[in-house]
């Protein structure tokens, strides 16, 4: 086989004569303009002759070599190597980042409980969809640290950011974490380096990491993915060389960040210190996961004058409780993310609800007595597809993300092991911001309803309800994804009404248990305001009032005859009802 010029140049690289080459392989490179021009074999053989050498000049059409066929040929060296050289910088470069330089502070970090960027990125996205950008940035401090330094202590300015799969569907993620590296490509094995947990360089937002930050952020918006942010870290970077230069509060990292609210699902992980800036960011996404051993807080130990070390940790959040799935470590935390984003990503999947005839007995008949709606909730939805949010706050209001037959739907229930279900300030604040959610992001509403009403008296004119249960009678009234309610047994008054949406013909569909029971307040309260002094003036007043009240349950029941209907269904064979999309 013939090899000649396909133009004019000059020959700069070229086999020797004896050498075995494959089909396509390079057997000389030849310069015009400045540019390279492989002239590869046709099929595979040996160099039998060579009729140039380097530096000759060659016209197009001129033989150039000839290369005997039968020959096998040997692994692709290029010409001269030359034709690899490319990408063994490039892997070079990105060996440099992570190579040898950190594995005592890998040890230190899994010792004390605690995983690496990568490890966290390996379990969340799918294998080989990792795309990371910005991965060769290295803090803005090259006027008061070497590069080798910089390159050892602190690869990708300390941050992680990218596009990647989970379970097949797009999500931007980005590590702020103190053990942030980089690397041109995710391998799911053990990592080799990190940076130091307690290092300035790292875990922190300098100013090249911003750039990164803000670069995802107005990707997103576009591209609308999904957001998983590991916003562990120390806030701002104050040793950056611009730090004097650049005005101080010019950061749009928070405008693009809040600015992406209602147009894709942002979730943050809190672990270990989240600190200023850090914790901003967690604080204003929409879900917020949190391990066992954060110090969730504005401003670290460096700036308050007070708390020592332990500053921010979950248990002085108290009653607040501003972290909606509460975890043990940052491998289970990924775990939650997963199922979290699964949600909003895959809205319908196949269903795997068990049996209902359960469902018969689990809600007691006698209303007085009390009942964990948790165990309605692992009964009526999908096996395993419960996620309860914010179970510390409020906790006579369960709020919840669940799959009915597939459908991701969210739930939002009254607990009557607390206070008797009855909807309080917390309660009604946290199923009207979790109401907000579900309508933002079209998941239909399932609201389990048995609660007495609103939790009413002096306590409770302390604590505002009045606005505050307002709020979710305006949400309720506003929302455009369809509701189902279903009352379990008590459904009294206004508190009965705000889990309605306002009423029982405000839903798409309202079922009830046979024991479900509507009234404008609770019956013995009703009985007793609105028998005046007939009982005392009875011959028995106590039977008076037993027959009084015997006579109004019959008449809330949702299985009572009558010309006006207020439910849609009684659910008396317990039947699976489809939520309409």
């Amino acid at each position: 086989m013939k090899i000649t010029s396909p133009l004019q140049g000059t020959v700069v690289r070229i086999v020797a004569t004896g050498s075995s080459v494959r089909q396509g392989q390079a057997v000389l490179l030849i310069e015009s303009m400045n540019t390279g021009h492989e002239v590869v074999a046709l099929s595979a053989g040996t160099v039998s002759e060579l009729f140039v050498a380097v530096g000759d000049t060659v016209t197009q059409g001129q033989l150039l070599a000839v290369v005997a066929a039968g020959a096998d040929g040997v692994a692709d060296q290029g010409v001269d190597g030359v034709t690899d050289q490319g990408a063994d910088r490039v892997a070079d470069q990105g060996a440099d980042r992570v190579a040898d330089q950190g594995a005592d502070r890998v040890a230190d970090r899994t010792s004390s409980g605690g995983r690496t960027a990568q490890e966290n990125l390996i379990d969340l996205v799918d294998e080989g969809s990792w795309a990371e950008y910005g991965a060769l940035a290295v803090p803005a401090q090259r006027g008061d640290r070497p590069m080798t330094a910089l390159l050892a202590t602190a690869p990708a300015d300390g941050m992680l950011a990218g596009f990647g799969t989970v379970d097949g569907a797009a999500v931007t993620v980005i590590s702020l974490a103190h053990t942030a590296l980089t690397h041109t490509a995710l391998t799911h094995t053990a990592p080799t380096h990190t940076a130091p947990t307690n290092s300035t360089l790292t875990g922190a937002q300098g100013t090249v990491g911003r750039g990164k930050q803000d670069r995802l952020f107005e990707l997103v918006a576009r591209q609308r993915t999904p957001v998983v942010v590991y916003a562990e870290g120390g806030g701002g970077k104050p040793g950056d060389d611009n730090a004097l230069v650049e005005p101080p509060l010019d950061t749009r990292a928070f405008a693009l960040w809040t600015g992406l609210s209602g147009l894709v699902p942002r979730i943050a992980v809190v672990n270990g210190r989240c600190f200023a800036g850090h914790a901003a960011l967690a604080g204003s996404s929409d879900l917020v996961v949190a391990t066992a051993s954060v110090n969730w807080c504005m401003a670290g130990p460096a700036i308050t004058d007070d708390g020592g070390d332990d500053v921010g940790p979950l248990s002085v959040h108290g009653a607040a409780d501003p972290v909606d799935v509460a975890v043990d470590d940052e491998a289970e935390a990924t775990t939650v993310v997963a199922r979290l984003l699964s949600y909003f990503t895959y809205p319908h999947v196949e269903g795997n609800s068990r049996t209902q005839q359960a469902l018969r007995d689990v809600v007691p008949e006698d209303q007085a007595r009390s009942y964990d709606v948790h165990d309605v909730l692992e009964l009526l939805f999908d096996t395993g597809s419960v996620t309860e949010l914010r179970a510390g706050w409020g906790q006579g209001m369960v709020t919840a993300f669940a799959r009915l037959s597939g459908r991701a739907v969210g739930v939002i229930a009254n607990n009557p092991t607390h206070q008797g279900g009855a909807v309080t300030a917390d309660g009604a604040d946290k199923a009207t911001r979790f109401l907000q959610l579900c309508d933002t992001f079209d998941l239909p509403i399932v609201s389990l309803v048995d609660t007495p009403g609103l939790r009413v008296g002096p306590a409770a004119d302390a604590t505002d309800l009045e606005r505050h249960s307002a709020r979710l009678f305006v949400v309720g009234a506003t929302l455009s994804v369809p509701v189902v309610a279903v009352v379990l047994r008590k459904s009294y008054g206004l508190g009965a009404q705000a889990m309605l949406a306002g009423g029982v013909h405000a839903p798409l569909l309202t079922l009830a248990w046979p024991q479900g029971a509507l009234a404008l307040l609770d019956l013995e309260r009703a009985v007793e305001c609105s028998s005046d002094h007939a009982p005392a003036a009875a011959t028995d007043p106590a039977a008076e009032l037993k027959r009084r009240l015997v006579v109004a349950r019959d008449y809330s029941s949702a299985l009572k005859p009558s010309p006006v209907v207020d439910v849609d269904v009684v659910d008396v064979d317990v039947v699976d009802v489809d939520v309409v999309d």
